[in-house]
Formats: structure tokens, C-alpha cells, sequence
């Protein structure tokens, strides 16, 4: 059994006995709706082929500079060797050539394209003649604007850099949750690598009920239970469905682990990763200061992309400025800025539009694309940071002609 769905249904044997308090007619919880019937993976043979896949999860052991790894929990445990298996085939370049071509597609492509599997310039041809969509990547609901203006989330290193309590977990939690709404095909993992597996379980309760996130921990008889309960179920059918995981440091300790699991939820298509946190992610050896331990998490992130062809998007933290400094930020504030920038398709920086925003309820963000590899648009959009929710929206379009960044920049150049 997957992580969270284990911690959700937990969480509704718990809501049990609220829901006898609410009468007769809230007796139960509603019952999660069924799966489509393209899915298919919650009954029948899907579901037995996806938990007979969940049942090869092992614990990650690790040998020589892996001694100090923590051990993977029990639903990890698989085929002893996996883990020196994986090192061996990393040293000597292999990768994950095991894989063919139609698994690691990730699902961005057309199902009959993928079916033809192969390598080279006509397959790429066929593959891209098949496509059909308006976006050549995911989509979005509540992201429409932002999500177009990259042509969809494509497979690719997608950085979201901000300073601490910015909203960079809401943003992050928000697009998660999004993207798999949005895309029937789509599975998503989170690796928090900041907060607990239950914080993001609370924050995605949040989203999809639209009530606060304290108030969403509570058991309390009222009216809003009810759509707590059909959040819950909600999240409880889209894991079993294998569309939606979420692992934290307890089941990731370290960036071996981190692409054992990833090689796993590669084999079937639909797949994107979001990492919460990058800078905590653990690395199997040591080095010899922080850039060099930096340079070498980015090579390996952007390894596990171009191996699997997947999106991945990860948040990372951007230098403090100094006392009385006031700019926008640019992409050099970026933590050891060098190889992540390069590594990146998409760099998106996150910083508030006014000096108020500690004191505001309903903040303000721009979102500033500071690097574009998948468009050609360069510049910057208005985001609102719900924070009882926490959960970022679009601001609407006809607020953002001139944006609030448009309107700051112009404010700084008549002050100059």
C-alpha cells in the first residue's frame, strides 16, 4: 500500500465516529466516485498489476560512502541488490537502458506513438505528428495563463526559487494539485523534503475542500465536514489510482533513494515529480564545500530527467538580500546559481509585489520567468497568496493589464 494512501485511510477511520454525530442521512462517507473507465486501475487487473508493482518497494542499503544512509520503511522492501545494482549500472553509464522508449515517455504523447517504442528521427516524427492537443505539455485549470505561456508542463527542470515564507510550497502544492485534476492520464509524486508527508496531505485538503487549513484538522460537526470528508475521499481515490503519492524524508533519506523510486513510477506513463525543497535532498557523498555539493545535486536532477524524459519541479531558495537592499530578484540570487540555471528549462522567481506583504491576508506575488527554454515569452505574471488556504492563485486577466509588476517597474523608473 502506497504511503499516503495508508495515512488516508487511516485519517477516515478516524472521521468515522464524527460522521454518526451528523444524523442519519451522514452516517458515511460519500462514496469516492469511480474510476474512468479508460483508467481502469482501481479494480479489476489494473488494480492487482499496480499494487503487485507497489509490492516490489524495498529498503535502500547502502554500501562504502552510502554507510550513513537511513534505512527505506518496510512497504520499500524488493529483490535483494537493487540498490548496488543501480550504483554499478550509474558508474558504468547504463542508466536505465532496461527501459524502452514507450515507458519512459512519461505519457506526453500520443498512446499509439508510444506503442511503436524505437529510437531515432523518424519515431521522434511520427511521435510529434501524432500529437493533437493545444499544448505540447499538461495542462492546467486554475494555471491557464502561466501553464501557456511554457506550451504546457513539459518534460523537463523546472525551478522555483523564492526566500523563506515567500509561498513557494504553496505554489507547489497548488500546481500538484492541479496538474492531476486537469490531466486525466496524469500520476504525480511529492517529495517533501521540508515539511511532513501530513502537512502536505493538510494543505491538499485545504485545495480541494476550500476551507482553511487549520479548520481542515479539525473534527468538528458542521456543515463544512462534509466537504472535508469528500476531500479526503477525493485523495484517498486518486491514490489508489495511482495517480497521486507523497514521500517525505522518512521514505526518501537520500538521493539514491530518490531515483529508485523514481525508476519505479517511470515504467508506467503519465508521470511528473515534484520535489519540495531540493537543498535538503541528501546526497551519497561527500564533498568538498557547498558549491561542489550543489553543482553535484543538479547534475543528478537533471540526470533523472533526461533518463525518464519527465517533468520535474523543484523549489530552492534564493540569497537574502542585504539590509536596505531593494531590487527585484534575478536569477544569480539563486543558490549556487551556476549549474542549476544551466541545468533548468524553466526558472520561475517568486517575490512579493509590496513592502506589506507580511501583513496582508491576501498577498500579492509575481511570478517572474526568469529563464524560458520551452517559449519564447519573457516576463512576469500576477499570483495572489490565499494564506489561511495556503494555496496561490492566478490573479484574474484584466488585472494584469498593466500587471502590479509591470506598474512596480514603472514606479522604479520615474523614481530614478
Amino acid at each position: 500500500m502506497r504511503p499516503i494512501l495508508q495515512l488516508l485511510v487511516s485519517s477516515l477511520f478516524i472521521l468515522s465516529p464524527v460522521l454518526e454525530l451528523q444524523g442519519q442521512e451522514d452516517k458515511q462517507l460519500p462514496s469516492p466516485p469511480l474510476p474512468h473507465p479508460e483508467r481502469g486501475t482501481v479494480a479489476g487487473v489494473g488494480q492487482k498489476k499496480h499494487q503487485s508493482m507497489k509490492q516490489e518497494r524495498r529498503q535502500a542499503e547502502h554500501q562504502d560512502n552510502l554507510s550513513q544512509a537511513a534505512a527505506l520503511p518496510g512497504d520499500r522492501l524488493g529483490r535483494s541488490g537493487e540498490v548496488e545494482n543501480f550504483i554499478v549500472e550509474e558508474s558504468q553509464g547504463k542508466g536505465l537502458q532496461e527501459s524502452d522508449a514507450q515507458t519512459r515517455q512519461g505519457g506526453f504523447e500520443d498512446q499509439e506513438s508510444q506503442s511503436k517504442g524505437g529510437k531515432g528521427g523518424q519515431d521522434k516524427q511520427e511521435r510529434d505528428a501524432a500529437r493533437t492537443g493545444d499544448l505540447l505539455g499538461l495542462g492546467s485549470e486554475n494555471f491557464k495563463d502561466m501553464i501557456r505561456k511554457i506550451d504546457g508542463v513539459q518534460p523537463g527542470f523546472y525551478i522555483i526559487g523564492g526566500q523563506a515564507n515567500v509561498g513557494k510550497t504553496a505554489f507547489m502544492s497548488s500546481l500538484f494539485m492541479d496538474l492531476i485534476d486537469a490531466n486525466g492520464h496524469t500520476r504525480g509524486v511529492y517529495f517533501t523534503l521540508d515539511d511532513s508527508k501530513n502537512t502536505i496531505v493538510n494543505r491538499l485538503l485545504s485545495i480541494k475542500s476550500g476551507l482553511p487549513i487549520n479548520r481542515v484538522q479539525r473534527l468538528v460537526v458542521d456543515d463544512n465536514q462534509k466537504s472535508i470528508d469528500t476531500a479526503y475521499c477525493d485523495l484517498t481515490t486518486l491514490a489508489k489510482e495511482g495517480r497521486l503519492d507523497i514521500l517525505d524524508q522518512g521514505d526518501i533519506p537520500n538521493v539514491t533513494a530518490l531515483n529508485l523510486e523514481i525508476r519505479r513510477e517511470a515504467q508506467e506513463p503519465g508521470l511528473f515529480v515534484c520535489i519540495d525543497g531540493l537543498y535538503n535532498l541528501d546526497l551519497d557523498t561527500h564533498h568538498r564545500d557547498l558549491r561542489a555539493e550543489n553543482i553535484d545535486r543538479a547534475n543528478q536532477i537533471k540526470g533523472i530527467v533526461d533518463r525518464h524524459e519527465i517533468p520535474i519541479i523543484v523549489t530552492g531558495e534564493l540569497r537574502k538580500q542585504q539590509t536596505g537592499a531593494k531590487r527585484d530578484p534575478v536569477i544569480d540570487d539563486l543558490m549556487e546559481t551556476g549549474k542549476f540555471a544551466y541545468n533548468a528549462n524553466v526558472v520561475w522567481l517568486l517575490y512579493p509585489a509590496s513592502d506589506s506583504f507580511e501583513n496582508q491576508d491576501k498577498p500579492v506575488i509575481i511570478l517572474q520567468y526568469a529563464k524560458n527554454k520551452l517559449s519564447d515569452f519573457r516576463g512576469k505574471i500576477d499570483l495572489v497568496f490565499h494564506r489561511k488556504l495556503g494555496r496561490i492563485v492566478v490573479d484574474p486577466p484584466e488585472q494584469q493589464t498593466p500587471s502590479t509588476a509591470d506598474q512596480l517597474d514603472a514606479h522604479a523608473g520615474r523614481a530614478r
